[in-house]
Parts: structure tokens; sequence; C-alpha cells
């Protein structure tokens, strides 16, 4: 807990900080945001009970993976349309599928997953998705309404993929592999 506290700590100082120096420390924090630290929160996503839950059922941190993995997959799906189907124009290079914020839409989503697996560990997950949604906008690469756009699809997706209803894809293992779909509704 004090690990996590500490992390959480010294990436708000961070933040604040970033928030009020010169134009190139904060294009250079919202880069390291937007793209390393997005690639780690979604691992850490994905992978949230192997890591920080190590007492937890094998079993049970499989099934949250999936669990998170499906959210992902599904908020990448929605996203990838409302992108085709609404076509706003980026803010920095005017290049269309601004709309939502597909970092966004994935950070929430996974987010959401671990989130409801670990309600104590919420506000950390809630605010390393808000952090990225941010760096979006403060790179100029989306306006605000594609983050919050963004956040309510991966939101919707998280609470869909906990839920146990719809579609749960898993491989399977064995002479022949393959693809087991679950339908639940």
């Amino acid at each position: 807990m004090v690990r996590r506290f500490f992390a959480f700590a010294v990436v708000v100082l961070l933040a604040g900080s970033a928030f009020g120096q010169d134009g190139g420390f904060r294009h250079e924090f919202g880069e390291r945001v937007s793209n390393d630290f997005n690639v780690a929160f979604l691992a850490a996503g994905l992978l949230g009970d192997y890591w920080f839950h190590p007492g937890t059922p094998k079993d049970l941190k499989w099934n949250r993976s999936l669990r998170a993995g499906d959210a992902l997959l599904l908020s990448t799906g929605v996203t990838a349309l409302l992108k085709v189907t609404v076509d706003a124009p980026r803010p920095d290079t005017g290049a269309k599928g601004s709309f939502p914020s597909g970092h966004t839409s994935a950070a929430f989503a996974v987010a959401t997953v671990q989130s409801a697996f670990h309600p104590a560990d919420a506000p950390y997950w809630y605010f390393g998705a808000a952090l990225i949604g941010s760096s979006r906008v403060m790179l100029g690469r989306h306006r605000w309404i594609d983050v919050i756009g963004g956040a309510a699809v991966g939101y919707a997706s998280g609470r869909i993929a906990v839920s146990g209803r719809g579609i749960l894809l898993a491989p399977t293992f064995g002479k022949k592999p393959g693809l087991m779909v679950s339908l639940r509704f």
C-alpha cells in the first residue's frame, strides 16, 4: 500500500509541475504520459492481479485478465466505429478521426475493470486514466470533448466486461489450440 501511495504521489507531483512549466517540458511530459506511461498502464490493467495482487487464485487472475482484455477490445471497436462515423478533425493536424480519444477509451476500459475487482485501488486507476486523457489535450492532439467521449466509451466497455454479460473470447490450449466463444445475455 505504501509503494502504491508513493508512486501515486510522484505522478501527482510530476503532473502538477508539468502544467506550470514552459511548453518544452509540458510537451515532453505529455509525450511520456501519452506513450510510455500509456503502454505500461494498459499492461498493468491487463495483468493487474498478477503484478499487484499476487495472492489472488490463479484461475481468478486469468478470468480478470480476460475481462480486462474484453473491455479493451470492446472499447477499441466502439472507438474505431465512432471515429469513422463522427469524423471530427484533430485540433493539431486537421486529420479526421479525433472523436473519441482512443488512448483515453483504452485507459478507462482497463481502469474500470480493475476498479470493479479492486475498489480500494480505484482512485489510482482512474487518476492514471485521467492523466492519459489530459496528456492528449496537453499535446494538442484532442479536444476535451474527445477525451470525455473516450472516457465514456472506456467506462461503459469496462462495465459491460465485468457484468458477466456479452461475448467472452478465450484461447484454448491442448492438442488442437483454438478459440472459445461464450455468449451470455
